[in-house]
C-alpha cells in the first residue's frame, strides 16, 4: 500500500489533494491547516494539525467572552493558509454579530508593516489576529510594539 506523509503548508496540500484522491493514495498532511484539506469531499486525506477553523474559533472565543473584546482587527498573510484564517475570523465574528475593527493582508515578502499596523492602531482594536507566517508575525509585533500598541493583544 502506498501512502504519502506530506510535510508541507496548506497551499502545496491543496494543489496535490485533488489529484492525490483521484489516483486514490491515501495522504497524511502533518502542517496543513486549511479547512479545505479536510472539508472538500477527498477521501484520502488525513490531518495531524488542528483545522485552522478550530484554532481561530477558539483564539476568538477567548477574545470576547474572556477577554471582553468588542474591537478586533485582523492581519493576514496572503497565502492559501492566510486567506483561510482570514475568512473564518471574519466568518466567526460575524456569528457573534461583530464587524472587524481592520482587516488588512500581507505578502510573505514583505518586510515593512507599517501600512498595517498604522490602520490597525487608527481603528482601536483591543486585539489582532494575525494569521500568517511566524516571520510575518514576529515583524508585525515588533512594528506595533514600535508605533506604541503594547496593548493591542495578538
Amino acid at each position: 500500500v502506498l501512502a504519502i506523509l506530506m510535510t508541507s503548508g496548506s497551499s502545496p496540500a491543496l494543489s496535490a489533494a485533488p489529484v492525490l484522491d483521484r489516483a486514490g493514495i491515501p495522504f497524511i498532511t502533518t502542517v496543513a491547516a486549511n479547512p479545505a484539506v479536510t472539508e472538500s469531499g477527498w477521501k484520502y486525506v488525513n490531518r495531524l494539525h488542528l483545522s485552522d477553523r478550530d484554532q481561530v474559533e477558539r483564539v476568538l472565543q477567548y477574545a470576547v467572552e474572556v477577554d471582553k473584546f468588542t474591537k478586533i482587527g485582523v492581519l493576514y498573510d496572503t497565502s492559501d493558509y492566510g486567506i483561510g484564517g482570514r475568512d473564518i475570523a471574519l466568518k466567526t465574528l460575524a456569528k457573534r454579530n461583530m464587524q472587524p475593527a481592520v482587516v488588512e493582508g500581507w505578502k510573505q515578502t514583505d518586510a515593512d508593516f507599517s501600512s498595517q499596523v498604522i490602520k490597525l492602531k487608527n481603528s482601536g482594536a483591543q486585539g489582532v489576529v494575525v494569521w500568517g507566517t511566524v516571520e510575518g508575525a514576529v515583524r508585525i509585533a515588533q512594528q506595533m510594539h514600535s508605533l506604541g500598541l503594547d496593548k493591542t493583544r495578538m
